[in-house]
């Protein structure tokens, strides 16, 4: 499991550090974080997917709800011995 620091993940979505810091608050993520505190992944894709545009989001949710192509729905069955 990896951790990335609160400083380099609002670099990388673009916002100021007090932003993030914000919005983990509102998570009820305790308070001592300050912008060298290092959050794991599950919490770093959480506050990347809150910041997503919304047109970004849209299209994860799409892809996500699309049916399994022809190939992988169809399961073969094994082929019996007589």
């Amino acid at each position: 499991m990896g951790k990335i620091r609160i400083n380099e993940l609002a670099r990388e979505l673009e916002l100021k550090t007090n932003v993030v810091l914000e919005y983990l608050a509102e998570l009820r993520i305790p308070d001592d974080r300050s912008h060298s505190s290092a959050l794991d992944d599950e919490l770093a894709d959480r506050v990347r997917e809150h910041f997503m545009p919304e047109d970004e989001k849209e299209t994860l949710r799409k892809e996500a709800a699309r049916p399994l192509t022809r190939n992988t729905a169809k399961i073969k069955p094994a082929k019996r011995k007589a």
